[in-house]
């Protein structure tokens, strides 16, 4: 399936109208495994343009990144907390039932993670962030305390520039072998 293909299934009208940003994931997920094509996609046929669209998807994006990045560390229940508040105070119907998708994206993501699937932190990110858009969208006054919240978890993230100096010195006589890195190091021998 092509670009062309996905984006013309995106925009067709049939007898139910446009498809909906819902609608829209569930078909590109299973008709494609091209994460960034979806996610392109999904974002082109919600359609919010200008300045505040603009404004409203970063404050997404940024939110769904956190949230993923939030969830295998220490500070998840804090994350979590703060943005099943929203829905409690904005969408209270639905709170409960994004606590629980939450816990379940946190556990994929876990196990993901000891078995050393890294697709699915995308996954869940692109699934974050469009949940937040939809939210968003749908209350833009959330958009003010979902900044806050973030501002809130920020220094909980975890640090993604260096933050020490690494100096390595070696010295080796003989047949010696040494192995240095600053990071992770994988040697194999035969």
């Amino acid at each position: 399936m092509t670009t062309t293909d996905l984006y013309e299934i995106a925009t067709s009208k049939g007898d139910h109208g446009t498809l909906n940003p819902v609608e829209l994931l569930m078909l590109i997920r299973h008709r494609s495994t091209d994460l960034a094509l979806w996610i392109g996609l999904l974002s082109a046929a919600v359609g919010m343009g200008g300045s505040h669209g603009t404004e409203i998807a970063d404050l997404a994006r940024t939110a769904g990144t956190t949230m993923v990045t939030l969830m295998a560390g220490q500070a998840w229940e804090a994350a979590r907390e703060g943005l099943v508040s929203l829905w409690r105070r904005f969408q209270p119907e639905r709170a409960e039932a994004v606590a629980g998708e939450l816990d379940a994206a946190r556990d994929d993501l876990l196990i993901a993670q000891r078995s050393g699937d890294t697709g699915v932190a995308a996954e869940l990110t692109a699934e974050w962030q469009a949940r937040v858009r939809r939210l968003l969208a749908t209350r833009p006054e959330v958009a003010e305390e979902l900044h806050r919240t973030l501002t809130e978890l920020t220094p909980q993230l975890p640090d993604q520039g260096p933050s020490v100096d690494i100096r390595l010195n070696a010295d080796v006589s003989g047949s010696s072998r040494v192995y240095q890195a600053g990071r992770d190091q994988h040697i194999t021998e035969r």
